[in-house]
Order: structure tokens, then sequence, then C-alpha cells
């Protein structure tokens, strides 16, 4: 509180889940951690805002927008003054950042730059949690580099609590295309490499707790909807163990699928329209990472590339050409890229957890604003510079990530076993069903017959189900139903 008295409430970058004030002149400078906190404090009237349910189900929610008509989210990277009988005045401060830095880091510049923010951000991280050092790991490129960067960082004597999740045994779970339904071996790998100072524990639902069970539980100590609902449960239980474990702070590499490991596929358009045709074809080649479909591929958006140059070249009428449009759509691609940086894009972001629902702080070193600058530096090409897609994050892991996860090119999906935990609940899933038409605001949103349709035509009693989208609509929109049922009431309480 300034002298002025004018309250000022800044989120830092490394708060993803944001901060929640109330929204409005007449319910005063109230600002806490928890939307229900802000409602309580406020007076405790509020209702659904349809906004952000349309948007849950649609195209993606505002970041600012909360499910609650009289809450606003305050997200990373923005500071919220309130100024008496005038409200709040929010300043974007970390998009504004981003947006200005010059785009231009290349080579070992960029390698140099990268690391150096992130090696910092993950000290600092580390010597914020104290004790025992917890963190999410999978497969994948993003989580593995982080925990290598954690064993960077923390004393030769402090060991490494990784958790990861793997379906149950009995589960069926075959790969899909490039995804495997069980990646913990590659963890395995990583913590050889890494002397052993990193305990890897697998974590799955041998419980069977629903997704949508999951869902309510964390709703209810939240006050906030559920997105992966498939995921919610394994999540809770390895926060519970990293707790168990005296952590204070569980590390989490969520953000890096931006931040680190983004695939930029507009770059060569990007460069076009910086004017650079020469540094447009290069990028292409770079692109080259053996194989002949990528070969074919490159061929592909090298024949693309030259076109457009000639068509810029020759065209004689100025915004009819092929390469005009590339160049328009590589802008909007990068503001989309800096917008999920800043974390203030519409979408997924709005359906993080506030903070402390799981009794631990969630540390992702990619949200740090060092780290996200240093990611908006690199030149859009560069991520490309390097074996495969996403090679830039795999030039990063160099000496530190072993080959066999860094250049590993499948992919882990997460909960492969849903299905099996779902397959005989029919009748819950159709009582579920049934109630979404008299659900507050959903049930205006969504279609009564169409998700009673979709539910009853899943294989019921099969033991595998290759249509994993059913499952993903059938729970988020199930559970979002729920919610909205339950919030309606509460809302009525004094």
């Amino acid at each position: 509180m300034r002298a002025d008295g004018n309250l000022v409430v800044s989120c830092g970058s490394a708060m993803r889940s944001g901060i929640f004030i109330a929204d409005g002149v007449r319910h005063g400078p109230v600002a806490a951690l928890a939307p229900l906190d802000v409602i309580r404090a406020a007076g405790g009237k509020a209702e659904l805002d349809a906004r952000y349910f349309r948007g849950f189900l649609g195209s993606g929610v505002p970041a600012e927008v909360t499910p609650f008509d009289s809450v606003r989210r305050l997200p990373p990277g923005q500071t919220a003054t309130w100024r008496p009988g005038r409200g709040w005045a929010v300043t974007r401060w970390l998009r504004d950042d981003v947006g200005r830095i010059p785009a231009r880091l290349t080579g070992q510049s960029a390698v140099g730059a990268y690391l150096q923010a992130f090696d910092k951000t993950v000290s600092d991280m580390v010597l914020a949690a104290g004790g025992s050092i917890a963190t999410h790991l999978s497969g994948g490129l993003d989580s593995s580099f982080m925990v290598a960067g954690l064993a960077r960082a923390v004393p030769a004597d402090t060991l490494i609590h990784a958790y990861v999740h793997v379906p149950v045994p009995a589960a069926p779970c075959p790969p899909l295309g490039i995804w495997d339904p069980d990646d913990s071996s590659f963890a395995d790998v990583l913590a050889e490499s890494l002397g052993r100072r990193v305990i890897v524990t697998r974590v799955a639902n041998h419980a069977s707790v629903l997704p949508l069970d999951a869902a309510a539980a964390a709703s209810a100590k939240s006050g906030w909807p559920v997105w992966g609902t498939a995921t919610q449960n394994w999540r809770d239980q390895i926060a519970e163990a990293a707790g168990r474990d005296g952590a204070t702070h569980l590390f989490d590499a969520t953000m890096g699928n931006i931040a680190f490991s983004h695939t930029h596929d507009y770059a060569t358009s990007w460069l076009l329209g910086q004017r650079r045709p020469g540094a447009a074809i290069r990028a292409v080649y770079q692109q080259v990472a053996g194989g002949a479909a990528v070969r074919a591929t490159v061929r592909h958006e090298l024949r693309r590339t030259i076109s457009a140059i000639s068509q810029d070249w020759g065209a004689a009428k100025a915004g009819e050409h092929s390469l005009r449009q590339r160049r328009q759509w590589a802008a909007d691609q990068r503001a989309l890229f800096l917008d999920g940086l800043s974390m203030s894009i519409r979408g997924n972001m709005a359906a993080v957890m506030p903070a402390g629902v799981q009794g631990l702080f969630m540390a992702d070193p990619f949200t740090s604003r060092d780290v996200v600058r240093a990611a908006a530096a690199v030149r859009p090409d560069e991520w490309h510079r390097g074996p495969g897609r996403r090679a830039f994050a795999r030039t990063l892991g160099v000496g530190r990530v072993p080959d066999d996860v860094r250049l590993r090119t499948r992919r882990g999906y997460q909960s492969a076993d849903v299905w099996w935990h779902m397959r005989n609940h029919r009748e819950r899933y159709l009582a579920e069903a049934a109630m979404l038409a008299e659900s507050p605001v959903v049930g205006e949103l969504v279609d009564a017959a169409w998700i009673r349709s979709l539910v009853a035509g899943l294989p019921w009693g099969e033991a595998t189900n290759e249509d994993r989208l059913a499952v993903v609509l059938a729970n988020r929109i199930l559970a979002l139903a729920a919610y909205a049922r339950t919030m309606s009431v509460a809302l009525l309480k004094p």
C-alpha cells in the first residue's frame, strides 16, 4: 500500500497461476491467491461468468477472465494499481518487455545466453526451495533438461526426487503413432547419466480414481475447474509424495513447450518478412535431419520459399501474392509465440490451478523473466539449427542430457490408461451426461443430446478405446458441468 492510498499488486513471471483481484470499483482493493478468498473478502457475492465457460469449451479463455463475474485474474508479468474511486489500472510489463527485444541471437551467442539465464534461474529456485528437491520428470526434452539443470545446481550430496507417471500394469496401452504410453525408461537413462543422484519414483493410478472424481476433489480445494482431468490424479499423488519427502517446491517444466522446445514453424516466413531471402533459404536447409520423408518436406518448403521470393520480386500488383501473405502469417505467429512466452495467451493458462492448492509452490524455471527474455532474443530460424525438430532444445542439451533422451524423436503421452479406469463406469457417465442440461451456464453452451450420444457411443466394457478425443471431451465437459453445479450452490451460501 503506497502512501497515496494506491494499492499495488504485482505478479511475477514465476507465479504461473496468477493473483486474483476483485473486479470493479464497488468491491474495493481486494487481492488474494485464490478466487474464492476474493469473493469472501469482497462481500461474498458473485455469479458464474459465461465468458469463462464459453472460452473453456471453445477457442480459449482470456488470461484475465475467471469463472466468476466479480473476480479478475492478474496473470504472470502484470501489475495492477488500485486507484480510489477509479478501480484497477493494469500494466502488462512482461509482454511489453519481450515485445521490445530484438530476435537477433544466433549460434553460440544464442546457446550461451540461454544457458546462462536458465542455470541462474535454477540456482535461484533451488536456493528458495531449501532442503528436499522434488520434481516432475518424463522421458521428454523439457523435463529432462530441467532435471539435468537441477543436478548441476544442487550440492553433490543432495538427492533429487523425480516422480514419473506410468500406466497401471494391467492396462493395455499400445503406442499411437509416435506416442508411447510409458517413457519412464528414459527417466532411468537420465538418472543413470547423473550418477544416480536422481531417485526415480513411478506413480500410477492404482486406486482407479475416475477423472471426474479427481477433478471434483481438486475443484473443491481450489474453487477452480480442472482442464487436465485425466492427469489430475497422478499430479495430486506426486504433490503428496513430494510433501512427504519434505519438499516445499515442486519443480515442473510445463512452460518448456513454449520457452524451450517450441517448433517455430513460422521461422522461414519470418525471415522473408525481414527481407532476408538468403537467410530464409539457409533456414530451410537447416531443417534437414535425415530420412527421405524429412528431405521431401524440406525440398517442398524450399520450392515454396523460392517461389514466394520470385513472386515478390515480379509481382505486378502489391498485396496479391503469397509472400505478402506469408509475411503476415509469420508476424501473427511470432506475436502468438510472444503471447505464450509471456503467459498472456488465451487457453490453458487460464486453467492453471490457483497457487498452493497442492500445498507446494510449482517452480517452473521456464517461466523466469531471464529465461523468457533469452528465448525472445533467439532468432526464430536458430530454433531449427541442429538435429530434427525442436533442434535448438536438443543443441542446448549437449553434454547435459544423454543422447538417448536428447535425440529421441518419439513422444510420451500422458494418462494412457485413462480409458482402462473408465471402462466399467457407463452408468456413472450417462448419469453425469443426463445432468448436463440442468448445469448452470454449461447446459446452455453444450448440446445435451450430443453429449449423451458421445458418452453412449463409447465402447463401454472393452479393454481398449482408440478414440482418445472422445474420452478427453467427455471428461472435460462433464467435469466442467459438475463444477458449475457445485459452484452455483456454493455462491448462494452466505
